[in-house]
């Protein structure tokens, strides 16, 4: 008998149960949350490396002292928390927080760690601050120098040896702040604290309150205490106090000038020396009439002042001759009508004088030395380039000490307009 098969039914299997959706979601959460943390580490690092290159490494700083690499005359130091001042030499090691002074007619000489200098001339005084590199070369390498300037007149020779480094030149005076970069510059304390930045060379960033001018090579401008800094002008600067005369005391004399009368030879008529006009303009007069032997008036300003480092150093003169009794200047060249004579010490220390005197005639055709012939009832402007110049002179002037213009010999009748000393 044959067996019959039945076809076999497949029978499917049973269903999988799914699983929970939301344990997937944390999953992915997690891993979100991961790799975001991750970016956050890594971006914190990354700003942590950049604050420390930028700011951290910056900030830390080595101070380096400044020499005192020249002394003329009396130059003290003050250090921190001691109320005396030391008398010092040539070759002294300056620190932070110093204070430096020169008494009248010295001059120091002061050269910091990056061959930047400050040279302080007669009744002169600074306090140095900071004088700082940073410590570690991974940062880009930096130099920092402040300095305030708290009376007389400082020049500044700023170094900038290394074009990669970050310079920071600060002279901070009066009301004035001045960012130096490299280069040249004069910086002045004047009464009532009146700032005065020159630049000979470079420029300045000059900022009073919250106003800032820049002074380029051949400016200058004044801060008065208490206001802003002024428009730059050119540099030249004028040593005389009041050298048009405009200025008189309630006497009615010039401010800044002493008229002198010599006492005549022989008890001879005296000469005058007096404040007069010429119809617009006040003038200075020298008369003398009816004379016989020889006299003098003079007109003389104290300046006190160190040229040391200008590179021009000019006398000018307005004034008219009107006659003169005795020719040219006189037996030994030495008499004019009006005569220019600049007291000064030289390079050396040395006392010395220039003097150009001036004469309308000279029909005895006596010595003339160091005399010019001039028009005369003719106005006579010695300026700019036919002023009188004085830094060509071998050994050239260090210190100004005084002008006197005068009058002298006989008979003589001339009138003065203007006198100034440029220096630049």
């Amino acid at each position: 008998m044959a067996r019959s098969y039945r076809r076999i039914r497949p029978v499917p299997d049973p269903p999988v149960k799914g699983a929970q959706p939301d344990r997937f979601v944390w999953y992915e959460v997690a891993a979100w949350v991961s790799l975001l943390g991750g970016l956050a580490v890594l971006l914190g690092i990354a700003l942590g490396l950049r604050y420390t290159w930028t700011t951290v490494l910056p900030s830390l700083t080595d101070s380096h002292p400044a020499t005192l690499t020249d002394a003329v005359g009396t130059v003290e130091v003050q250090v921190p928390g001691n109320s005396h001042w030391t008398v010092v030499s040539q070759g002294f090691q300056l620190r932070e927080g110093d204070a430096l002074r020169t008494s009248q007619g010295s001059r120091a000489l002061v050269t910091f760690f990056d061959l930047s200098t400050a040279s302080l001339y007669s009744e002169a005084s600074l306090v140095i601050h900071d004088m700082r590199t940073n410590r570690f070369h991974l940062a880009p390498p930096s130099t920092d120098i402040f300095v305030t300037q708290t009376a007389g007149r400082a020049l500044f020779g700023v170094a900038h040896l290394n074009p990669i480094t970050r310079l920071s030149f600060v002279v901070a005076a009066g009301a004035a702040r001045a960012q130096l970069s490299e280069g040249s510059y004069f910086v002045k304390v004047m009464d009532a604290n009146t700032v005065e930045v020159v630049a000979t060379r470079g420029s300045s960033v000059v900022t009073a309150g919250a106003t800032s001018v820049t002074v380029k090579g051949g400016e200058r401008t004044l801060v008065a205490q208490g206001g802003k800094p002024e428009a730059p002008i050119l540099a030249a600067e004028d040593l005389v106090q009041n050298g048009s005369f405009t200025q008189l005391t309630q006497a009615g004399l010039p401010t800044g000038w002493q008229l002198v009368q010599t006492p005549p030879e022989e008890h001879d008529v005296a000469g005058q020396v007096a404040m007069g006009t010429d119809g617009t303009q006040p003038v200075v007069t020298f008369n003398r009439s009816k004379a016989t032997y020889h006299g003098e008036d003079h007109i003389i300003q104290t300046v006190n002042q160190d040229v040391t480092d200008y590179s021009v150093v000019r006398l000018e003169l307005r004034f008219k001759i009107f006659s003169q009794s005795v020719s040219g200047g006189g037996d030994q060249g030495s008499e004019y009508p009006l005569m220019a004579r600049v007291n000064y010490l030289d390079q050396n220390g040395n006392p010395a004088f220039f003097v150009r005197g001036f004469y309308v005639q000279n029909t005895q055709h006596l010595p003339t030395t160091n005399g010019q012939r001039v028009q005369p009832d003719t106005w006579i402007t010695l300026v700019g380039e036919q002023g009188l110049q004085m830094q060509g002179l071998n050994p050239p002037p260090r210190f100004i000490q005084s002008i006197d213009i005068q009058a002298s010999g006989h008979d003589y009748s001339s009138e003065l307009q203007r006198v100034a000393l440029i220096v630049e």
